[in-house]
C-alpha cells in the first residue's frame, strides 16, 4: 500500500493512513485521524486543500502549496487552524454533492480568518483533482482559474438576544 502520515494542527504526525492498489483505504491502528500536510509546505500563494491524500498529491505534483483533509467533511476547525494567517485559499472539492457542501462548509469556517477564499471543481465528467490531472490538467490551467475565479463572500449575522447594556 501507498502510506500517507497524517498530521494535527501543529505539523506532528499523529496517524497513517493506507492506500491499497485495489482503491482500498484504511488507516494504521493506533493512530488519529489528521490532515495531509507536507513538511515543505510555502507560504507564499495561494494554498489548496483538497479531499483526500492523492489529490494532495495532485496539487503538489502541479507545483502548488497544498494540504488534504482524510474527507470532505473532517476535520474543519484543525483546517482552520493550519490555514489561520494565509492570504488566500482554494478549496478544491470533488465533483459531487456531498463534496461541494463540505466544500462550503469549510470556506465558510476559514472565510474568517482569511481574507480570499476560493472553491473550485472539476469540469463535468471528472471525478477529482486526481483525475482532472490524469485527464491533462496543467499547472497554468488551474493557475488561470485560481485567479479568475471570484472570492467567495461569507455572511455573519450576530444576535443580541439576552445580551444587556
Amino acid at each position: 500500500a501507498y502510506t500517507f502520515p497524517m498530521s494535527d494542527a501543529a505539523g506532528r504526525v499523529v496517524g497513517i493512513r493506507r492506500r491499497f492498489p485495489n482503491g482500498g483505504k484504511a488507516s494504521v491502528k493506533g493512530g488519529k485521524t489528521g490532515l495531509f500536510i507536507p513538511i515543505d509546505l510555502g507560504s507564499d500563494g495561494p494554498l489548496l486543500i483538497c479531499e483526500g491524500p492523492t489529490d494532495t498529491a495532485a496539487a503538489l505534483d502541479l507545483g502548488f502549496h497544498a494540504i488534504g483533509r482524510p474527507n470532505c467533511n473532517s476535520l474543519v476547525e484543525t483546517t482552520v487552524k493550519v490555514v489561520k494567517g494565509r492570504t488566500e485559499i482554494v478549496i478544491v472539492a470533488d465533483r459531487d454533492a456531498v463534496g461541494i457542501a463540505g466544500a462550503r462548509k469549510l470556506a465558510n469556517a476559514i472565510a474568517l480568518h482569511c481574507p480570499r477564499v476560493r472553491i473550485i471543481q472539476p469540469p463535468d465528467g471528472i471525478k477529482d483533482l486526481r483525475q482532472w490531472l490524469n485527464q491533462g490538467l496543467t499547472s497554468q490551467t488551474l493557475q488561470d482559474i485560481v485567479t479568475t475565479l471570484a472570492p467567495i463572500h461569507v455572511r455573519v449575522s450576530f444576535s443580541t438576544k439576552g445580551v444587556r447594556t
